[in-house]
């Protein structure tokens, strides 16, 4: 995460055209040139590398199969500050073409076998929570039997100090959980203990203070959002010693194992139907299992368990993206992790447990995220002698709505509601057309002025508001009217160009000559 998205598409801009030279110089003279930057549309402006590029240019297949450049190209990989090249990842330019108009793809390539992966994927995660539900058994039927009477058995099988410190309430138990292992926390005195949470990460205090920024990292895989896993890492990353270096190299020097990431979250429910069942087995650790545990490592295990189901997905995308040294720092992290985690005792082994499987289903979400990023596709029109732009959406497709009524240039009426700004549609544009051919995935997926996500289809193009409902923006059978205008327009749908309407917008207060010919000339365009 170097720049932002608008700075990371104008510095591709610059390094494609300076790599290709000016077209005043001698390739003006020989022939033109086209260039390619990919990117995703997610807040760290990821660029989309070592995809297949297919470049038709005029009708003339020019490129086919040459790959948008990544961080190999440049001898690094993720974990390594990149800084330098990232202006150049995700590019791919071509010397030596005609000029002219230009269609330009990014291509799948390969087998589609994501599919079977994901089933795979869903049959072990009903497995795990089976397996683990039987694992917890003990606890749970103790749960059951004793209730809260039965934390007295675990207190001394965990040795758990400040027992009157935890809430007796069932609803909200990982609040609970939290507040009472922060109580026993607060009151460890042993520097034999502090000085092994030190060994471990700097502070486990600070660890421990994070809670809710891990929390709201379980949570974001949990919403299955490229953005919310973004948002949730960059809280991360000044987390002290080991880990917050970890985390560092994850936000601000990886390329590879974003893509995988983003890859997931925007064409499957895996993330969101893995923590699910994470969350699903956490919450059968009935509270006994906890005070035992906690008891045993006397208030910091509860992050430890937060951090390392993260990192077990995390270095699984890592693995499978080809970043093998941030890979490895994370199975060394882990395995500290584990350390920490290691002294709960019988509370240990069925975390252990839970940890072993968790890993083998990363490793498949490592393997699916691969399959994905062979699977990526996107077509734009462009041209050459110019760096031509594919900006890739990061979640999955909208389910786009038809734009509201009021931008329908013959439903406008002398009720409707004005802006300062509005777009209306004749109507022999079939927008019903337009947004089938977005859903369907042909339309170039660009940016609003105001930021939200563009479509330019058959000549238009619409922006979507956060619920998916689209809106004109400009293009083929579109006219732009101010507030005095689009009340004109509506007086002639309801009069026509008649003695009447010329009455009418004679009394309205501050129109103008020029915005009631604006007004007429729309209305004409459907007589």
């Amino acid at each position: 995460m170097a720049v932002t998205g608008v700075e990371a598409l104008n510095r591709t801009q610059a390094s494609a055209e300076a790599e290709v030279g000016s077209i005043d110089g001698s390739i003006k003279e020989c022939s033109a040139w086209i260039g390619v930057a990919a990117v995703y549309d997610d807040p760290w402006a990821t660029p989309v590398t070592g995809c297949q590029v297919r470049i038709k240019v005029e009708g003339e297949l020019v490129a086919d199969g040459p790959r948008t450049k990544g961080l190999s190209a440049y001898g690094k990989e993720d974990g390594q500050p990149h800084d330098d090249v990232r202006a150049k990842l995700g590019i791919h330019h071509q010397n030596g073409v005609k000029s002219g108009s230009a269609v330009i793809a990014l291509v799948p390539e390969g087998a589609d076998d994501s599919k079977d992966i994901e089933q795979q994927i869903r049959s072990q995660l009903a497995a795990f929570e089976m397996s683990m539900r039987e694992l917890l058994k003990p606890w749970i039927e103790e749960w059951s039997k004793h209730g809260w009477w039965s934390i007295q058995d675990a207190k001394r099988r965990g040795q758990m100090h400040g027992f009157e410190a935890w809430r007796k309430e069932e609803v909200g138990f990982w609040v609970s959980a939290g507040e009472t292992a922060k109580e026993v926390w607060d009151g460890v005195t042993s520097g034999a203990v502090i000085e092994k949470a030190q060994a471990l990460w700097g502070y486990a205090g600070e660890l421990w203070d994070r809670r809710k920024q891990l929390m709201n990292l379980l949570k974001a895989f949990a919403e299955g959002s490229a953005k919310a896993i973004e948002k949730a890492l960059e809280s991360l990353v000044d987390l002290p010693g080991e880990l917050g270096e970890v985390f560092n190299a994850l936000v601000q020097h990886s390329v590879d194992w974003v893509e995988n990431m983003i890859e997931v979250a925007r064409e499957t429910d895996v993330f969101k139907r893995a923590t699910k069942t994470i969350m699903a087995i956490v919450m059968m650790m009935t509270p006994n299992f906890w005070v035992e545990g906690i008891g045993m490592v006397e208030g910091y295990l509860l992050p430890e368990v937060l951090v390392t189901i993260v990192l077990i997905i995390i270095g699984a995308l890592c693995a499978a993206a080809g970043a093998s040294a941030l890979a490895l720092r994370i199975t060394g992290l882990l395995s500290k992790l584990r350390a920490a985690v290691g002294t709960a005792g019988t509370a240990a082994r069925v975390l252990f447990t839970l940890f072993d499987k968790l890993d083998a289903v990363a490793k498949l979400i490592g393997k699916l995220s691969r399959a994905l990023r062979r699977r990526r596709h996107e077509v734009i029109s462009g041209e050459t002698n110019k760096t031509n732009q594919i900006v890739r959406r990061s979640a999955s497709p909208l389910d786009v709505n038809p734009p509201a009524s009021r931008h329908s240039a013959k439903k406008v009426n002398q009720k409707t509601v004005a802006k300062d700004v509005n777009t209306v549609v004749e109507p022999r544009v079939d927008m019903n057309a337009d947004v089938a051919a977005i859903k369907e995935g042909h339309a170039a997926v660009g940016r609003a002025p105001g930021g939200d996500v563009s479509y330019t289809v058959n000549g238009r193009t619409y922006g979507a508001h956060p619920n998916g409902t689209l809106y004109p923006i400009e293009g083929d059978g579109f006219h732009t009217l101010d507030r005095d205008s689009f009340k004109a327009l509506g007086v002639y749908n309801k009069f026509g160009d008649t003695p009447r309407a010329a009455e009418i917008m004679k009394n309205m207060s501050g129109l103008r000559a020029d915005q009631q010919q604006r007004a007429l000339s729309v209305w004409k365009t459907y007589q």
